[in-house]
């Protein structure tokens, strides 16, 4: 059961990447994406129709459908505009979508239907085909937002239910005849839409799922980076300090400012500050890789001799 505050529920997953923002952001790209691939079929589907059936009924209903298709073109700046995070704007794309979806499914329908009409009875398999290939290209392609999915659905429903009773009720043919047959085929299709579309739309949380976990997973890294990288210039600071005086110590030591050294002693002395000069060159390399890290480097670029540069 979902309860009122539940992450993903209310206008408050706006502001959540992975939700409603992210669905309709998919949404829109994928229309954008898909624009010439609709028009190629729809207008394949008008030139059919129109050569076997009234050419100005068609037209007129193309029509319609070219009009939907404008409306969602309008709704490509406005989501390209919007601001992350901006639950208003969003609220607003929303309604259009629902609105444009109401539009285009109605005018598909009703393209659907004026071919079915102009059929005799039975044997309504290019109307019944258009809407099937809408209705899984809708399930294949508009399953980033459930209920803009089942809106659209539900209206192809409708044309289909209507299909399969205008013969039923126009002519009351026999149980036995393929006007049922017809009947019971659509309630099949219907089913098998249906199914196909949740399968979809599961597909498609999965991968909401995966790219959430890999975000997680890649905002974790970023923050052990970051910690590493403090430590690293934490401990390369303060073992600088503490080693810079016994470095100092030490070639005052081997330089005889502080007084002769016993001959015993000097080898052990010079393997100390030859060693502490080694840790001084690590610290300094360490503290060089983080401000490289850090894009705090400079580097002077010049052209140099190679042979000066081997000698």
């Amino acid at each position: 059961m979902i309860k009122q505050g539940d992450p993903g529920t209310g206008w408050s997953s706006w502001f959540d990447p992975t939700g409603r923002e992210q669905r309709i952001k998919d949404y829109i790209h994928l229309t954008s994406k898909l624009i010439w691939q609709r028009q190629a079929i729809f207008l394949a589907a008008t030139l059919l129709a129109a050569f076997y059936f009234d050419p100005v009924r068609t037209i007129a209903c193309y029509s319609g459908v070219l009009f939907s298709e404008a409306l969602d073109m309008l709704l490509i700046p406005a989501v390209q505009k919007w601001q992350t995070g901006d639950a208003q704007h969003g609220r607003r794309i929303l309604k259009a979508i629902t609105i444009n979806t109401v539009v285009s499914a109605s005018a598909i329908s009703f393209f659907v239907i004026n071919v079915a009409q102009q059929q005799s009875i039975g044997g309504h398999f290019t109307p019944l085909f258009f809407l099937f290939a809408a209705s899984l290209f809708a399930a294949m392609n508009n399953n980033q937002m459930i209920g803009i999915l089942l809106l659209r659905l539900t209206i192809y429903g409708g044309a289909f239910v209507y299909i399969a009773f205008y013969d039923i009720f126009k002519y009351h043919p026999p149980l036995a005849s393929n006007v049922w047959l017809e009947f019971f085929t659509i309630v099949f299709v219907l089913y098998f839409i249906i199914d196909i579309s949740l399968v979809f739309y599961r597909n498609y949380q999965e991968r909401l799922e995966q790219m959430k976990l890999i975000r997680e997973e890649n905002e974790r890294t970023k923050a052990a980076y970051e910690i590493k990288s403090q430590f690293l210039s934490t401990v390369s600071h303060e073992l600088r300090t503490p080693l810079t005086s016994i470095k100092a110590s030490l070639d005052l030591l081997n330089t005889g400012v502080l007084g002769d050294v016993p001959d015993n002693l000097r080898p052990a002395l010079k393997i100390a500050a030859k060693n502490g000069q080694r840790l001084a060159d690590l610290i300094d390399d360490l503290l060089d890789l983080q401000k490289i890290e850090a894009g705090e480097m400079v580097f002077h670029f010049e052209e140099i001799h190679v042979g000066d540069l081997v000698k």
